[in-house]
């Protein structure tokens, strides 16, 4: 994905697991030295239907401002989600698919 980013204003996000974060690899070890990766976003667990796994959004971008430069921005956002119940209700004019 980052090959196709824009080279003068490309920028990615891409949702990963939190594990992602702490394990070592030289493919984000390589990121980080390319100054690729602008913020991290924490979250809760359970942020995606179906999982159960704490996620992290990383934001990248291929040309950082100067003021930001060899830094990234961690943020942790995981007291901002609350859970909810999926629900599918039906109403007596919805068919039902079968």
């Amino acid at each position: 994905m980052v090959k196709w980013m824009a080279e003068g204003s490309g920028h990615m996000a891409v949702a990963l697991p939190r594990c992602a974060l702490f394990r070592t690899g030289a493919i984000r070890q390589k990121r980080l030295q390319m100054d690729l990766i602008e913020t991290v976003v924490g979250l809760a667990p359970n942020p995606f239907y179906n999982t159960g796994l704490a996620s992290c959004i990383l934001m990248l971008c291929k040309r950082k401002p100067t003021a930001r430069k060899k830094k990234v921005l961690i943020a942790d956002a995981s007291h901002l989600f609350r859970l909810a119940v999926r629900r599918t209700t039906w109403s007596p004019s919805t068919p039902r698919r079968s």
